[in-house]
């Protein structure tokens, strides 16, 4: 199994050698550009689909849950989620200034070519050569998807345009493209580039400029979500699976995203209580964000900031981590050309050593940048967050497969550091109350992200609509607003694994302290572990939820759920506690038709038909302590009561999709929810 995977992981860097310099390949073919011309399309897809045939002939039991079984997993989920999002045929509108769009993919090579040897010179050379038929393929592809009504929304458009003239009015001397000239001082490759790209590069970028131009942009599509192109709704639902590892509806994401937005933003409430004396949060993030004593007064300051952040989290790892990256970590401004629409980013070490991991910030306008957001983005790009997960897995070696340390699972590597952020605060990384307000503000945004990638790609949203609901609930200006909501669109789903993704990592360590009890030590939970948790994690992580677990084999610590909830009611200030029964199933609650039973353990309700010895999971510990449950009499839904964030809120549960969508939301004790006999009405005790 891993002799195949490895073979599939060869062929797929031959396919996209822009991915294997991205992510450091030190073997990986550094003089080319992908193919993507109908004929090489076609090919690999038929290669896919001989891969995946094999894999399926493969029962994956004997494989056990080591280095084979992670390679098996990594490689059939990556398959999977290729063929199913076909239906997309992104190759034929990929007009894009992020992600897989020429000019970004053009663009971020020329700060990780390899150079400094005649070899890495040679292949950068080569390279360049072959910007102008790449870009030709490029429009030969968009040309044909306008054809067949396939387009890029034109906001899209109208971005990678302002990209492409900043890029050519840039000086020769100052271009991306001109950047391994500038790390290697050899003068005739100096001379050689310089020519090649006022010959050949820059003609090219100015054809494609002229065509977007004059021929696309009127053609583009006004709707910015993927519905409106054909199959859109299929391609949604394949990207959800594809993204996420979850095979969730966008009606499901959009509610919890609704109803995680509610939760963070009590966060917020408490903490603005605690430390600022107020429980108006958006007056409180609008002052912080637009008050200049909380403003940068450089770029510079931006850089060393961001720096300092770095400084402190890389101290800390070895009092919360089992394993320290090795790979050093450089702070760098983006281009000029890239960073109006960009944030931050992170890109990985060479496998050989020769690079550094870089985290990329935006420098641009600091004078309108709050300290409110800087640290929680730096702690989510770097460390504890995408360098250290990252970095760690690549300096693992032959301990796990290569796919696994190279193929980038969204819902792992995002929900990770979205986790990571929250993590930060856990060791004192933040520098101030106002840095840690900033975290749960960043952790909000990437909630709202829920509800407006759904919203976009299945439910109409506008660009506007978007911008406000974000800016709504975080109050961040609204060019970072813009940010996410001018990249989602060309990239349907990649929003939602930032969320989802920490809420199942979140899930993970609350079952992992649960199982272990004291025993627990934060430093063996992933990525850090070196045995194959980690590895188990990602797995799961890739291939979704749908897990079974033994009744008899679920153990929980005996000890309260419940602390104390404060509420205006004299009786409620004592403590509560849940029945010391969290070892095994309590207050169970029967199907209409008696043959199946729904009934809380440990945190989360679980579904268990009579007379089998199985039980599924229907509610995520993440959310919070899910007990008393009552099926109603159509067999359709369950209400159950939720402790969460000091109040215990009523919610309902739709069986056939999962969907939860909260029935109570003011702040108090909300228990004992029962159906009317006609599933009508449902009677609760409050004290709200």
């Amino acid at each position: 199994m891993r002799r195949l995977a490895d073979a599939y992981l060869a062929a797929y860097f031959e396919r996209h050698p822009d991915e294997a310099t991205l992510d450091g390949v030190a073997l990986a073919p550094h003089n080319r550009l992908p193919d993507d011309s109908p004929d090489a399309l076609a090919r690999w897809q038929a290669r896919e689909d001989a891969w995946l045939a094999e894999l399926r002939q493969i029962d994956p039991t004997p494989l056990g849950e080591g280095a084979e079984a992670i390679a098996y997993g990594v490689m059939r989920a990556a398959l999977e989620g290729s063929v199913a999002t076909r239906v997309c045929r992104y190759e034929l509108w990929n007009v894009g200034h992020t992600g897989d769009g020429a000019v970004a993919v053009i663009t971020s090579l020329g700060a990780l070519q390899p150079v400094g040897t005649a070899a890495g010179r040679r292949a950068t050379l080569d390279r360049w050569r072959a910007i102008p038929a790449y870009l030709t393929t490029q429009t030969a592809n968009q040309r044909e998807g306008l054809r067949l009504g396939y387009s890029a929304p034109g906001g899209n458009v109208r971005i990678t345009l302002g990209q492409l003239a900043t890029l050519l009015a840039t000086p020769l001397g100052d271009s991306p493209l001109y950047d391994p000239a500038r790390r290697d001082s050899t003068p005739d490759f100096r001379d050689v580039l310089s020519r090649l790209l006022t010959d050949s590069v820059l003609p090219a970028l100015q054809r494609y400029r002229d065509f977007l131009g004059h021929e696309y942009l009127s053609r583009a599509r006004s709707a910015i979500g993927v519905s409106a192109n054909p199959d859109g709704s299929a391609c949604y639902a394949a990207s959800i699976r594809a993204t996420t590892g979850l095979s969730l509806s966008p009606d499901s994401i959009h509610h919890l995203g609704q109803a995680e937005v509610a939760a963070l933003e009590a966060e917020m409430r408490a903490i603005a209580r605690a430390s600022f004396r107020t429980a108006n949060v958006a007056a409180l993030l609008d002052r912080l964000r637009s008050d200049r004593a909380y403003a940068f007064r450089s770029r510079a300051e931006m850089l060393a900031t961001a720096r300092a952040a770095v400084g402190r989290a890389r101290g800390a790892v070895p009092r919360w981590f089992g394993r320290e990256p090795r790979a050093a970590l450089v702070v760098e401004p983006y281009p000029a050309f890239r960073e109006r629409e960009s944030v931050a980013e992170w890109n990985p070490p060479a496998e050989d050593g020769t690079r550094p991991g870089i985290y990329f910030l935006s420098t641009y306008d600091p004078a309108h940048k709050s300290r409110v957001d800087l640290e929680a983005l730096t702690f989510h790009e770097t460390i504890p967050g995408h360098h250290l997960q990252g970095s760690i897995a690549l300096e693992r070696g032959g301990a796990i497969p290569a796919i696994a340390r190279y193929f980038w699972s969204p819902g792992f590597g995002e929900g990770w550091a979205e986790y990571a952020e929250q993590l930060a605060d856990e060791m004192s990384l933040y520098s101030s109350d106002t840095a840690r307000l900033g975290a749960l503000a960043d952790v909000t945004l990437s909630a709202t992200l829920l509800v407006v990638d759904t919203g976009i790609h299945a439910f109409g949203w506008s660009r506007e609509r978007a911008i406000a609901y974000i800016c709504d609930h975080t109050r961040v200006p609204r060019l970072r607003a813009a940010v996410p909501v001018d990249r989602y669109p060309i990239w349907p789903a990649q929003g939602l694994s930032y969320a989802l993704g920490r809420l199942e990592i979140r899930r993970l360590r609350r079952s992992a302290e649960r199982a272990f009890g004291p025993r627990f030590d934060i430093r063996e939970f992933p990525p850090a572990r070196t045995d194959r948790a980690m590895d188990r994690c990602r797995t799961l992580t890739l291939l979704g939820a749908g897990l079974a677990f033994m009744v008899g084999g679920a153990v929980a610590q005996r000890e309260p759920v419940l602390k104390q909830v404060g509420v205006a009611h004299a009786y409620y200030w004592r403590e509560m506690y849940v029945p010391q029964v969290t070892s095994g199933p309590s207050a169970a609650t029967w199907s209409p038709d008696g043959t199946e039973l729904i009934y809380s353990m440990q945190g989360s309700l679980w579904r268990q038909r009579i007379g089998t010895r199985v039980a599924q999971q229907i509610t995520a510990e993440g959310g919070g302590y899910d007990y008393q449950p009552d099926w109603s009499p159509d067999g359709r839904f369950v209400v159950f009561a939720r402790y969460a964030r000091d109040a215990i809120e009523l919610h309902l549960l739709e069986l056939a999709t999962g969907a939860v969508r909260p029935l109570t939301s003011n702040g108090g004790v909300n228990v004992e929810p029962r159906w009317s006999p006609d599933g009508t009405r449902i009677a609760f005790v409050s004290t709200a």
